[in-house]
């Protein structure tokens, strides 16, 4: 998979070169330069063989999925960072204490369903959710409430 983003017509275009890969799409040749050693940096640093490049690029949760779970919790007087732990999506904070950490970055939340297979099978996920959780997302700040009103809402 790795061979499609690689860079196969570099073209100049107004100042500044472009470069085209196999999926037809254009990039400025700084950002394709940037990028990959972003990818350099970050698989040194996170001691990451190459087949898992593309899973680890995959789980961090998506900037428009970060941007509504910061708005719901702003909703229940919480602030929310990108988590620090293994395996998850957020950590959240009341007046600077971290409360929980919640959502596992292996799998999706509302908002990537309703990005990736639509806004129907979004619903149905989440209800099979809600149902699956109903013992605990009730209970005021637990983790379980958290990811209820942060991730799936």
């Amino acid at each position: 998979m790795f061979w499609k983003i690689i860079p196969l017509i570099v073209f100049a275009a107004r100042g500044t070169i472009y470069t085209r890969c196999a999926l037809n799409i254009t990039f400025p040749l700084f950002f394709v330069i940037f990028t990959v050693f972003f990818l350099i940096f970050f698989c040194v640093i996170h001691n990451v063989n190459n087949k898992n490049i593309f899973n680890i690029l995959l789980l961090y949760m998506n900037e428009a999925d970060f941007k509504r779970a910061k708005a719901n919790a702003r909703k229940i007087g919480v602030v929310v960072k990108r988590s620090t732990r293994k395996n998850k999506r957020l950590d959240v904070f009341r007046k600077g204490v971290k409360i929980a950490s919640v959502g596992d970055s292996r799998y999706n939340n509302y908002h990537s369903y309703i990005r990736t297979k639509g806004k129907e099978f979004a619903d149905k996920r989440r209800a099979l959710y809600k149902i699956r959780h109903n013992n605990t997302r009730k209970k005021k700040d637990s983790p379980s409430y958290f990811a209820d009103r942060l991730l799936w809402d």
